[in-house]
């Protein structure tokens, strides 16, 4: 703003990210002058690799567009100074053994439509089919069972009236909220299936309950020992956006992950908020995040898109744990077999 001369500040970005590992890959570097309308004025671009940006400094600006005119040289220069720092991987701490702790937490709120309509996402048919529920807990966990050690599951459900009557934004789908957890993946889509057919759908969507009680749960043990990822499965937006806002804030500060996964055709644009990529995400009471926990997937998308549905819900956690423990200054433990 307002220079001729900027300076930008650091950037760490991981190699993985930034070349795929690839250090004779082409990088494209493109530069803008910034306007105070939102429209910025492209300056110029140059390619380069991550091999060449290591040994060499200086780069040319080119505007392709006013390189036609017979005068023109350059749109200027940008200098470079770049390192390689080696850190700590996300398998790193996987071998130290860390243990990763997977948390569900399904939405069983009206608007998901009655299990026994064929057009609900609760819908449980009677030829083997699974509907969309069934498919990302079934997908995802097959996955994260590889990561965990114990093969236990906590399995939450939010939004439905209890046979007792009450209505509950936190409640084990095992029926003892003293034993949320199950063992294994059948274990874990029994309980789904017993859930769905003993519950009575109801509302609204919250998330902030289910969010303070694996938080909880995270803050316990020895640091560095365990990771959390809470998995949630919804069908539409929040109504307690505030609240939800005020716990994934301090939750930032724990060894924990979530990863929400929007079901059915329902707008999700509070999600995106909640996912925190364009703009950190800041609570009223507690202020910024002090990092991205927050990973949202748009189910329908992603298969629309012919993509993986676990690669896509999945492909943020490494980055998250790494951050974690950098954060907090743990290394990954060293462990001798």
């Amino acid at each position: 703003m307002n220079t001729l001369n900027p300076v930008w500040r650091q950037q760490v970005i991981p190699v993985r990210v930034l070349c795929n590992g690839d250090f004779l890959r082409k990088i494209k570097v493109t530069c803008f002058d910034w306007n105070k309308s939102g429209v910025e004025d492209f300056i110029g671009s140059f390619e380069t690799s991550l091999s060449e940006l290591l040994r060499r400094r200086n780069f040319t600006l080119i505007n392709k567009k006013k390189a036609k005119k017979s005068h023109y040289k350059h749109s200027g220069s940008v200098d470079i100074e770049g390192k390689l720092i080696k850190g700590h991987t996300y398998l790193d701490y996987i071998r130290g053994g860390m243990e990763v702790n997977l948390n569900v937490a399904v939405d069983f709120t009206s608007s998901n439509g009655p299990f026994n309509d064929p057009k609900s996402l609760h819908f449980l048919g009677h030829n083997g089919s699974l509907n969309p529920y069934q498919v990302a807990l079934l997908s995802i966990a097959q996955v994260l069972n590889d990561w965990d050690s114990d093969g236990l599951y906590t399995a939450y459900g939010f939004g439905a009236k209890l046979p007792d009557g009450n209505v509950s934004h936190c409640f084990a789908m095992t029926g003892d909220p003293l034993r949320p957890s199950v063992c294994g993946i059948q274990a874990l889509m029994e309980a789904y299936v017993n859930t769905v057919r003993n519950v009575e759908f109801w509302g609204p969507t919250n998330f902030a309950q289910i969010i303070r009680t694996v938080s909880s749960l995270a803050s316990q043990g020895a640091p560095g020992s365990k990771y959390t990822i809470l998995l949630i499965l919804t069908d539409g937006e929040i109504s307690d956006m505030e609240e939800t806002c005020d716990e994934i804030v301090k939750a930032s500060d724990l060894p924990v992950s979530i990863v929400i996964i929007g079901l059915g055709n329902a707008c999700f644009d509070k999600m995106k908020v909640l996912d925190a990529d364009i703009s950190p995400l800041i609570s009223r009471r507690y202020g910024r995040a002090k990092r991205d926990i927050v990973q949202f997937v748009n189910f329908n998308d992603v298969r629309r898109r012919g993509r993986d549905i676990t690669s896509a819900t999945l492909e943020e956690i490494p980055d998250q744990v790494v951050t974690y423990f950098k954060m907090h200054h743990i290394p990954p433990a060293i462990r001798n077999f």
